[in-house]
């Protein structure tokens, strides 16, 4: 990987493309053009948070001994974002600068969105295509946990009641694969980049530290991109092609500064509500404590009569429980995503300082999910063992869980900030990608729907350029 100081190395101010954001996003989308011969500027405003720099922190040696420390060493990067007064609305939004983008610290879990939520920006077979290519680019597999006792046995208890109701669990897709021993090597921007040919990493250059502060643009096009780095004077890069990659709340943020402020911007966002718990698994089901195992990691797809998302897994827990567990094979997480209304009334609204300020509500709707989602967990929770004292189930504070649709696109019959390309409507060469685009309720964790919307755009700008 090439990263660069700005503005010092930046002998060239114009490329074929800017992509703002060097997250999974940005970066699958830089070796997308870079593969059809194109040289391609990544804008990012972080600085190095990893060795190498881009990769995923997670995969430091503590954390495979001790998951639950990850929660803890993650809060030192993230930025608050919410103006004053209004932490009580959203208490979960905050933003993250880093080369690799909120990549450093995602989940990686990558399922596909279930056939009855997939919206109208791509056909059946578009869908399904996109999909795969989104699944090859971020290093899907589903063999991340393959062979762990622990989940042949949770499997064995649960899905039979789940198949009567015409569910099913199976395993989690994930970006990465196995670490050494038993435990999981997360993917993050610098694997996705050494995974490809080096006359394509060649045409990819990052800069970082580089704030992309502002866009410029005259009838329609965009000319170029301002930057800045510390305290010396803005540098312009222009290019012919422009992707803002900046996450759910740093691309409608640069686009609002930019005074590109269309109607839909920051309009009906929505997100997950997560409902969180940890159990002690009965003694039948756990392997004992002298035997390394793999941690089971499995998902229950959602479905119209259950519309919501379940990971059923040992991975990391949050919650400050009390109860000490001898036999660490006992401990399993439900983290359970509810994704809630898109409502116009719902809004985010972006001030001179960066900060943002929120008006959100539940809906009914949403309050009858939540309650019918609690009855789920409680529900299969008894199938496996007792709550740990201390990680019963909990709703995870409002607004912390995959925030959508914050510049989203246009989708059957409602207006959004780009057209069904995520080409921003009334520019010919700027394009959005991220969760942010996401235009209608997904239940499953959003980058790979985001990473298959974004490889269209990509090709939509290319055919165009």
């Amino acid at each position: 990987m090439q990263i660069l100081d700005l503005p010092k190395q930046m002998t060239d101010t114009h490329t074929d493309v800017v992509i703002v954001g060097s997250g999974p996003i940005g970066v699958s989308c830089a070796i997308r053009f870079a593969r059809k011969g194109l040289t391609v500027a990544v804008l990012e405003q972080g600085e190095a948070i990893t060795d190498p720099a881009g990769s995923h922190l997670r995969n430091q040696p503590g954390f495979q001994h001790d998951p639950d420390a990850f929660f803890g060493a993650v809060e030192p990067f993230l930025q608050p974002v919410m103006a004053s007064g209004q932490d009580a609305v959203l208490p979960g939004i905050a933003d993250t600068a880093a080369i690799g983008g909120q990549g450093v610290l995602w989940t990686n879990n990558c399922p596909r969105a279930s056939v009855f939520e997939r919206f109208d920006a791509l056909g059946d077979a578009q869908w399904n295509d996109y999909y795969g290519e989104a699944e090859t680019a971020l290093q899907v597999t589903t063999n991340a946990a393959t062979g762990s006792r622990v989940g042949a046995n949770i499997k064995e208890r649960l899905l039979p009641g789940l198949r009567g109701e015409g569910r099913t669990l199976q395993s989690l897709p994930f970006s990465g694969g196995r670490a050494k021993g038993d435990g999981l090597h997360f993917a993050g921007t610098a694997d996705l980049l050494t995974a490809v040919d080096c006359d394509v990493r060649e045409r990819i250059r990052i800069y970082a530290p580089a704030l992309a502060h502002k866009i410029l643009y005259k009838n329609g096009k965009v000319t170029g991109v301002a930057v800045q780095s510390g305290d010396t004077n803005d540098q312009v890069l222009s290019a012919g092609i422009f992707l803002i990659a900046g996450g759910a709340l740093g691309t409608p943020r640069l686009l609002h500064k930019s005074g590109i402020r269309h109607e839909a911007l920051g309009r009906g966002f929505s997100f997950h509500a997560l409902y969180f718990a940890q159990l002690v698994l009965s003694p039948e089901l756990a392997s004992t404590p002298a035997r390394d195992d793999v941690p089971p990691r499995y998902w229950i797809a959602p479905t119209q009569n259950a519309p919501w998302h379940i990971q059923v897994l040992r991975d990391t827990c949050p919650l400050p429980v009390v109860e000490a567990v001898d036999n660490p094979n006992r401990l399993l997480e439900f983290q359970a995503f509810l994704p809630v209304e898109f409502n116009q009334a719902n809004s985010l609204s972006f001030n001179d300082d960066g900060k943002i300020s929120v008006t959100y509500s539940f809906s009914e709707r949403d309050r009858e999910g939540m309650q019918r989602l609690e009855d789920d967990i409680r529900h299969l929770g008894e199938k496996l063992g007792p709550w740990r004292r201390g990680g019963e189930p909990v709703w995870v504070p409002a607004g912390t869980s995959h925030l959508v649709g914050t510049c989203r696109m246009d989708c059957e019959g409602t207006s959004g900030v780009s057209d069904r390309n995520a080409k921003v409507h009334g520019f010919d060469n700027l394009y959005l990608a991220g969760a942010g685009v996401i235009p209608a309720p997904v239940a499953v964790n959003p980058t790979l729907t985001a990473l298959a919307l974004a490889f269209k755009s990509c090709d939509h700008a290319l055919q165009s350029a």
